[in-house]
């Protein structure tokens, strides 16, 4: 029989995903590879099927890592670490490491969402881009007002009416525009392209930087969803996802658990996924501290995390979104 998943108080199911940005789990091809700079919890409700999906900014400020920075993205990479410098690198220390490292970075979700983290999901881009095309692709419509995107389209909200566009100015490259209101058919690079926008170099579409980018990841995992039902996860789609995670993947589901998953998959209202945008409720703020950029909780101390636990508290249980006064 399969393995019943989890639950907290709200009767939610919590899943950490974080992303590394290695092509190989443990050889990441350049610099900051091991930096979890796409995070987000999906809480799912078994009984009424609905999702609900939370980031946290990379840039957010944490107590103490093992670099100068002390920056939420670092954390995992400062238990790996242990790993990396170590002069045996067995198999058993590797798991180990991966192991502390997912730990205290859904520790610190917990502190900061009031959100019990029961499972992890660790991945590095490669699986994006592998599970994508082995869904056949996902369709996505990117748009600047609530209208004129298909039904049949994941919606992706812009900042500018053109669309969105990833250049570099520096080199004069532009590596994708998409207009709004039309939809778009992606492959597994074009997917990751997406996911990983946010105008650092030039562009358009993603203002918000970093924000953009941690909303962009939300909606292409609910593309990938919203296919995987379509698709009725067949055996072929199935086999296809298996061997396309490969030894990419670290998770703390057990087997039957995974298999109650993939089950629920085709039972969720994804077309009604709710983004939790803890930007757009003001519950951040960009500063520098020592003249390093930093996010911070708005409006109370550093590690302060009060408000952002009732605001998420409170649409986890589906009560009205909280006013700015009431923050």
């Amino acid at each position: 029989p399969d393995t019943p998943l989890e639950k907290d108080e709200n009767g939610r199911t919590n899943i950490l995903i974080f992303g590394t940005e290695g092509y190989v789990m443990d050889d990441p091809q350049y610099d900051g590879g091991w930096l979890t700079d796409a995070m987000m919890i999906l809480s799912i409700d078994q009984d009424k099927g609905d999702v609900k999906a939370v980031s946290l900014p990379r840039d957010l400020k944490n107590e103490q890592t093992c670099t100068a920075t002390s920056k939420i993205n670092e954390i995992y990479w400062c238990e790996y670490i242990n790993y990396l410098n170590s002069d045996q690198k067995t198999p058993e220390l590797q798991r180990e490491m991966e192991k502390a490292g997912g730990e205290k970075l859904a520790a610190k979700f917990e502190a900061v969402t009031g959100l019990k983290v029961h499972y992890r999901v660790h991945v590095n881009w490669k699986v994006l881009i592998d599970v994508v095309n082995a869904l056949d692709g996902i369709d996505v419509c990117f748009y600047y007002d609530k209208n004129g995107c298909p039904n049949d389209a994941t919606s992706i909200e812009v900042s500018d009416p053109q669309g969105l566009s990833e250049q570099d100015y520096s080199i004069g490259k532009t590596y994708f525009a998409y207009k709004t209101n039309t939809k778009y058919h992606l492959v597994g690079y074009k997917a990751l392209q997406v996911a990983r926008a946010r105008n650092a170099h030039g562009g358009y579409g993603a203002s918000g930087g970093n924000f953009s980018r941690e909303y962009f990841q939300q909606r292409i995992i609910e593309a990938m969803a919203k296919k995987a039902k379509e698709r009725n996860m067949d055996i072929s789609t199935v086999l296809k996802i298996k061997k396309s995670l490969g030894d990419n993947v670290r998770t703390n589901f057990k087997d039957t658990e995974i298999k109650t998953l993939l089950k629920l998959v085709t039972t969720l209202d994804i077309d009604n996924l709710e983004t939790i945008s803890l930007m757009k409720a003001n519950l951040f703020a960009d500063t520098y501290i020592n003249g390093i950029s930093y996010v911070v909780p708005a409006g109370g101390g550093t590690y302060e995390y009060g408000a952002i636990k009732t605001y998420i508290n409170n649409v986890m249980r589906g009560d009205d979104f909280m006013s700015e006064e009431d923050l």
